[in-house]
């Protein structure tokens, strides 16, 4: 329910074009994301609710368009860059977005999303050398009051 699915279904309808075809990821691991990823034109979310989803994250890295609902972070994520695209919940809003990332994708082919995932600190190095001294942090804490 929480990931909107229906407005994606819907949107698709309207768009009525024989080129598209939708792929779902759900139980895909997780190695083999950035393979469909960057086989993909255009990544999609619709979700009613999210925190920062790794997927859009996933998608700026692998410079591949992407449209979400505006859930989360993503406003910020996304900020003022090309082919990345805040869309209301109205299925024609969503399609009128898909239309404008494939035409971006067939033009530009790529995105900057990863510059600025790399300018935001997101990046996988970034991000892991921050959680390990979050947790030598923690733990010297841990220790210290012991």
């Amino acid at each position: 329910y929480e990931k909107n699915f229906q407005l994606v279904r819907d949107a698709l309808q309207y768009l009525k074009s024989p080129e598209v075809t939708l792929h779902t990821l759900c139980n895909i691991p997780p190695e083999k994301i950035p393979y469909i990823i960057n086989a993909s034109n255009v990544v999609l979310i619709s979700s009613l609710w999210e925190g920062s989803p790794n997927v859009i994250k996933e998608a700026m890295a692998c410079n591949v368009p992407a449209i979400s609902t505006r859930v989360g972070d993503i406003d910020w994520l996304f900020g003022d860059m090309e082919g990345y695209y805040l869309s209301g919940s109205s299925s024609e809003e969503y399609k009128s977005y898909i239309e404008e990332a494939l035409r971006f994708s067939s033009r530009n082919g790529q995105t900057k999303g990863r510059e600025r995932i790399i300018n935001l600190g997101l990046s996988a190095d970034v991000v892991a050398s921050r959680l390990i001294e979050l947790y030598r942090t923690r733990a010297a804490k841990t220790a210290s009051n012991k």
